[in-house]
């Protein structure tokens, strides 16, 4: 047996695998922030817009 090698045995090729691609999933946008509620404010009050009676008086005055 001189000489003489073991037959060898060769390998299996490999075998490809399909790869396992999955469908992006659809992006949720995220929820707003709620935006908080606000007591209600007072209205000014109305001698803001009229004329007071001191201004009324003094016009007066210059008129004369």
């Amino acid at each position: 047996m001189e000489g003489r090698t073991a037959a060898r045995q060769l390998p299996e090729p490999t075998k490809a695998k399909p790869f396992n691609l999955t469908a992006p999933k659809e992006r949720i946008p995220p929820t707003p922030k709620p935006i908080p509620k606000l007591e209600r404010s007072r209205p000014p009050p109305k001698s803001t817009y009229e004329s007071s009676t001191e201004q009324i008086e003094l016009e007066r005055i210059r008129d004369e």
